[in-house]
């Protein structure tokens, strides 16, 4: 994969730059991605936006405007990564980051209003981890982060049998104790967060590879 990145950064590094914005526009996402690996990390959001603004899903000014939110977003490799791949979504994403408003773009939730007993926390908030544990049914039935039945009793959800939703904690910088985040997870592969102690809840629609 390095070595295809180099190859590939390499060619473009040598082309004119209408050479170059004619391949930005017309490469695929997984021969973007590709490219940006071998881009050092300093340089890789700009890179990234240059790449949106060629492929004219951002404007000049607003890769501008947005480029250091994006140099200080959470794991910001990652929502690169997925970025590529939903470029309609990443744009409306920038958008709403540049308003300050809670985003969700895959795994990643920016701006999170984490709310613990009126207490209002507002932080990046990672769900990779707990949703590939999700996913791989790698929650074992004593673990206390998981298996715990949720019982809907809110009934915020769709009505379903009893034990049909589990539940995952998720830890909360900053709090001690197990907080306000869970997820909420049914048989059907729907997950749901919460980040108020089941006041509000939020469906998260992840990849398989997320």
């Amino acid at each position: 994969m390095q070595a295809a990145a180099k190859r590939l950064y390499g060619d473009m590094r040598v082309m004119d730059a209408n050479q170059a914005a004619a391949f930005v526009r017309e490469a695929k996402p997984d021969e973007l991605s590709t490219v940006l690996a071998a881009v050092p990390p300093r340089r890789r959001a700009a890179a990234f936006l240059d790449m949106l603004v060629l492929r004219r899903s951002l404007s000049a000014g607003q890769a501008r405007e947005v480029q250091p939110l994006l140099e200080r977003l959470f794991r910001q490799e990652r929502f690169i990564a997925w970025a590529l791949r939903h470029e309609r979504q990443a744009r409306d994403v920038l958008a709403s980051l540049r308003q300050g408003r809670q985003t969700f773009a895959g795994a990643l939730v920016y701006n999170a209003r984490i709310v613990d007993y009126g207490r209002t926390l507002v932080q990046h908030v990672d769900l990779a981890e707990a949703l590939r544990r999700i996913r791989d049914n790698a929650l074992a039935p004593n673990d206390s982060k998981g298996w715990k039945v949720f019982g809907n009793y809110e009934r915020l959800l769709p009505q379903r049998p009893r034990g049909w939703y589990r539940e995952m904690r998720i830890p909360t910088r900053g709090l001690r104790g197990p907080g306000p985040q869970r997820l909420v997870y049914g048989r059907s592969g729907e997950v749901y967060w919460t980040p108020d102690h089941y006041q509000t809840f939020f469906p998260i629609e992840v990849e398989a590879d997320e």
